[in-house]
């Protein structure tokens, strides 16, 4: 591996002597700025010349696969990228296209190693990781472990863009829990644009669930959205199979909207499930307080104290 590095160097600093690589005048020059351009036809031809011109530069051969991957030509691509993988093994980029086309033929073992060059040799590299999820999902349905780990971490990178989050529910089957869980740290963490995103995923995963739409309400509310906010609220309060858990959340936004009477329905269903739970007997008082109902605000505040609420 040393010597394959070391010859890639020499190569470059052969190019650069000879004024091939730097000069604004060179094809492989002009067909980056193409590709920057998005004319990927001229910029074919351009490294297809780079190519004639100097054989052995492997980012040349990258490059020219990359504008017929553009182009849709597949075949000639692959050709092209492999040829730079055997010049230059340790260009993760190159990896990460031969796994695209792999997985494009649906060849999904040889994608699947591909993907996991890629990642050996840039472990943060989101594309590869965002791949090899992709073929593990479609590869093995009932194998989730280690696609699990593989979204989360693309979930957690800095690098990580809303683009490519807004793939995962659609090619990934993981649960709306999973989406909910992975968001509340990352809330806890001050990370609100990426919760918000995850939360809306779990939203999309399982439209019946109450807590997604109950912490995008919150959310919403948090930033002064106060008729989205509400809008959630309402959306959720009106889904089936709630819980204690959904209820206690509808009740402290309804609080947070000084909407004091529904907070206290939406408590006393809490204590349905629980009717030892002591701290929601406390949120109710306060709501009685609220509404001036002192004499219902001492029984409950008392009913929390007999319960077991530490007053401080």
């Amino acid at each position: 591996m040393a010597e394959d590095k070391l010859k890639l160097l020499r190569q470059m600093r052969e190019i650069v002597r000879a004024r091939q690589k730097t000069a604004s005048d060179h094809p492989h020059q002009a067909g980056i700025e193409l590709v920057g351009q998005e004319k990927f036809t001229e910029a074919a031809e351009k490294f297809r010349e780079a190519v004639r011109l100097n054989p052995d530069f492997s980012f040349s051969h990258h490059y020219l696969g990359t504008a017929l991957y553009e182009l849709g030509k597949i075949d000639e691509s692959q050709t092209a990228f492999l040829r730079a993988a055997e010049l230059n093994p340790h260009y993760a980029a190159t990896h990460l296209y031969l796994g695209k086309i792999e997985a494009e033929k649906e060849n999904l073992a040889d994608a699947e190693n591909y993907y996991r060059k890629t990642l050996e040799l840039r472990p943060d590299f989101i594309e590869g990781m965002f791949g090899l999820a992709a073929v593990l999902t479609e590869s093995r349905q009932n194998e989730k472990d280690e696609i699990i780990e593989l979204l989360e971490k693309i979930i957690r990178t800095d690098l990580t863009n809303d683009a490519i989050l807004s793939q995962l529910i659609n090619s990934h089957p993981v649960e709306a829990e999973f989406y909910i869980s992975l968001a509340d740290d990352l809330l806890k963490s001050g990370q609100t644009n990426k919760a918000f995103l995850l939360y809306r995923l779990a939203m999309l995963a399982n439209p019946e669930l109450p807590s997604a739409k109950l912490k995008l309400a919150g959310i919403m509310h948090n930033l002064g959205e106060r008729q989205a906010s509400a809008e959630y609220l309402e959306n959720a309060s009106a889904l089936p199979n709630q819980t204690a858990e959904s209820f206690r959340l509808i009740g402290d936004l309804f609080v947070k909207q000084e909407s004091y009477t529904q907070a206290i329905a939406a408590y006393r269903q809490v204590l349905k499930f629980d009717s030892a739970d002591a701290e929601i007997y406390k949120k109710i008082g306060d709501a009685l307080v609220r509404q001036n109902q002192l004499e219902d605000a001492h029984d409950a505040y008392g009913k929390a104290v007999e319960l077991g609420y530490k007053v401080y």
